[in-house]
């Protein structure tokens, strides 16, 4: 995945963070006070949802290592990697060249 694209949704994903967390400081201050203990069952019912939700939809990584084997689960095998060795094996001199990112 590019990087200007996971920047993006890092973003989004900060943005999100926020929000809930700002809406949960007041949100559960209220939803106690108006529903009492009732408030709890609603609010586990929700978390219970949430955790539906992150079974079903996010990708399985267990037992991957390094970031290269999640890598290819989440963008392909095909996927050319952006950095290349061009020494490989030899670790005097050795230069690393960055492949062409952009998007055309």
């Amino acid at each position: 995945m590019p990087f200007n694209l996971r920047a993006r949704g890092l973003v989004l994903y900060n943005i999100f963070c926020v929000l809930a967390l700002i809406f949960n400081q007041y949100a559960n201050l209220v939803g106690a006070q108006v529903l009492g203990w009732k408030f709890y069952i609603i609010y586990n019912v929700w978390i219970f949802i949430e955790l539906i939700g992150v079974f079903f939809l996010f990708v399985e990584t267990t037992g991957k290592t390094n970031l290269e084997d999640v890598a290819a689960i989440l963008d392909g095998e095909n996927v050319e990697p952006p950095l290349e060795l061009t020494n490989k094996g030899k670790t005097e001199n050795a230069t690393i060249a960055v492949a062409n990112t952009r998007q055309k």
